[in-house]
């Protein structure tokens, strides 16, 4: 066994072969992934609060979708190589003639460098997984068939179970608890409740971003994939790993989730637009003329901020929960460092998601019904890109009458006019 500690739902065992024949031809090690109902029944209960009646059936669903990804994906030789998949060998489905626990085999990595959540990467590392989240979702836009066949559909299931309104509150009470001084953040957040009603309206108000169908990963994360470290201590992505819960979404999903646990806090919040604009340079630049999910960047930038705050709800709460498990492979030498950059990471995400919750969500249905009185009208950060002259119209367009408020440096006559407009 090997990576004890870094799988949570799987174990890895690397096996050495002694072939007496084709040694040229066939490996001299790879690596088995096992999926086994007790890792998973660990990471269920401890980190998402999930209580499943079939523990074997979750596992198996787990599995399979992973696996049978990797099947469809290697029929793709383009696919696997743009989207740097590792390369499969076979595998076996959960249960088989009764064995509560399914592999599949891949290839063995040698002299790879591991990043985690508690850890950060350069821009330049960061572009790299950009660069391959583009490709994936330019690949998405040109074979619609073949990303339906990819779907695992296992995260509309996993969704269901996870997703509902009294879970995300409870993991919302729990930042309250643990930080009380965010507790005007959770509050704000809060007002977004109605969403996960139930999975059903979730869905609903997600269908806006994913009119197109976009592949993702689902679990974009640096300790999803297998990282190269050169001379100069600069970490680039070898492979992706981890397929699991591949399903169709909007791109801004995986990029998101990569931005926020990928680079250091400072530098998510000085140059998160020029990342949006290299994953879109980079869509363009790969579509090969097919139409984009955007006519141009500010549209993605504005589909980024509705979708920030009602992914954060629902994702990093667990975080809290997940700190025992996640910290217990981090060198005790350098817990102190890693849990400062964790929590810069996590209370980044809370200032983003609390400050892009106040903006207007109209487009794809109101929050509540009601505009709050009480939250300040907050400015889309678009400066970079839009002439002077329209700056000052970067207002909220869709409140009612009563909830505008007056605009600091306008004329009455102006604000008037913005109004209307």
């Amino acid at each position: 066994m090997i990576g004890d500690g870094r799988g949570f739902i799987s174990k890895i065992t690397l096996v050495e072969f002694d072939w007496s024949e084709d040694v040229e031809r066939l490996p001299a090690k790879l690596v088995l992934k096992i999926t086994t109902c007790d890792k998973l029944k660990e990471f269920c209960e401890k980190v998402a609060q999930i209580n499943f009646d079939s523990m074997k059936g979750m596992a198996g669903r787990v599995h399979d979708a992973e696996f049978n990804f990797y099947q469809k994906a290697h029929a793709n030789p383009e696919f696997v190589r743009d989207m740097k998949v590792p390369k499969y060998y076979c595998g076996r489905d959960f249960d088989f003639e009764g064995i509560e626990a399914g592999y599949f085999a891949m290839e063995h990595f040698e002299n790879f460098a591991h990043r985690h959540f508690y850890h950060t990467v350069q821009e330049s590392g960061a572009i790299d997984v950009i660069d391959v989240l583009a490709k994936l979702a330019a690949f998405s836009l040109k074979n619609p068939e073949i990303v339906d066949a990819m779907d695992t559909h296992w995260m509309d299931e996993l969704m269901s179970e996870w997703v509902n309104q009294t879970k995300i509150e409870q993991g919302l009470d729990q930042i309250t608890a643990k930080y009380p001084e965010r507790s005007h953040q959770v509050e704000v957040m809060k007002k977004m409740l109605p969403i996960y009603e139930t999975p059903e309206i979730y869905k609903q108000k997600l269908e806006h971003f994913s009119a197109h169908k976009i592949l993702c990963h689902g679990d974009m994360w640096p300790g999803n994939m297998i990282w190269d470290k050169n001379e100069q201590g600069e970490y680039h992505v070898r492979n992706f790993i981890d397929w699991q819960v591949v399903h169709i979404s909007s791109g801004v999903e995986d990029l998101m989730r990569i931005l926020t646990s990928a680079v250091t806090a400072d530098n998510y919040r000085n140059k998160r637009d020029f990342y949006i604009q290299h994953y879109y340079d980079t869509l363009k630049k790969h579509s090969d003329g097919v139409k984009l999910p955007w006519d141009n960047v500010e549209q993605l930038i504005e589909d980024y901020e509705k979708f920030f705050p009602i992914m954060v709800c629902v994702w990093f709460p667990m975080f809290l929960s997940f700190e025992e498990m996640l910290f217990r492979t981090c060198d005790e030498s350098e817990k102190e460092e890693c849990l400062k950059c964790f929590y810069d990471k996590l209370f980044c995400s809370i200032d983003e998601a609390e400050k892009l919750a106040k903006l207007d969500l109209s487009s794809i249905g109101p929050i509540d019904g009601e505009v709050d009185e009480d939250l300040p009208i907050v400015p889309i950060r678009r400066e970079p890109m839009f002439p002077e002259d329209l700056k000052e119209r970067l207002v909220l367009f869709g409140l009612k009458r009563k909830s505008r408020r007056s605009l600091p440096g306008l004329s009455k006559k102006k604000r008037k006019l913005i109004c209307k407009e």
